[in-house]
């Protein structure tokens, strides 16, 4: 083994593979190796100056437009569970007032019947008594006490 490859050796296996420029000798020995890297050092440091407050800002602003999303959110959440109990309520509360109507209908059902058979019953006492004072009338009118027999009234069909 040469010297170049047993630096690589001695870094452990768990690590990615780094560039074998990076590594080697040659980068750090080159004459354009190290400047690069400051290059690169102070370009991030630039970099970061300028981008820190913007971006900041605008994690910032994310941050509280997610917020104000999720406790919208909350709110909707909470407002829609508390219509669902009301409305299940109501559901529960319809059930019961239909039990109660249809009993209630039950009842005037059978107040009704009730009080149509009487009504019923009175008209057939009447229609009674009328027909009785009706045909008590009429036989008084007709045929009267001294004995005689009513009239025949004439047949208009041939005798047999």
């Amino acid at each position: 083994m040469n010297k170049q490859h047993c630096s690589l050796a001695l870094l452990p296996p768990a690590l990615p593979d780094l560039h074998p420029l990076l590594l080697s000798g040659s980068f750090w020995t080159s004459p354009t190796g190290f400047p690069k890297l400051i290059n690169l050092a102070i370009f991030l440091t630039i970099l970061y100056l300028l981008l820190r407050k913007p971006a900041r800002e605008f994690f910032r602003q994310r941050l509280a437009s997610v917020r104000e999303t999720l406790d919208r959110a909350a709110r909707e959440k909470q407002q829609a569970t508390e219509k669902m109990a009301e409305l299940d309520a109501r559901l529960n509360r319809l059930d019961a007032d239909l039990r109660e109507i249809k009993t209630q209908s039950d009842r005037d059902a059978a107040a009704e019947r009730t009080r149509m058979e009487a009504e019923a019953r009175r008209d057939v006492e009447k229609i009674r008594e009328m027909a009785a004072r009706e045909v008590d009338g009429l036989s008084r009118s007709r045929w009267p006490t001294f004995g005689h027999s009513p009239p025949r009234r004439p047949s208009i069909w041939p005798s047999r």
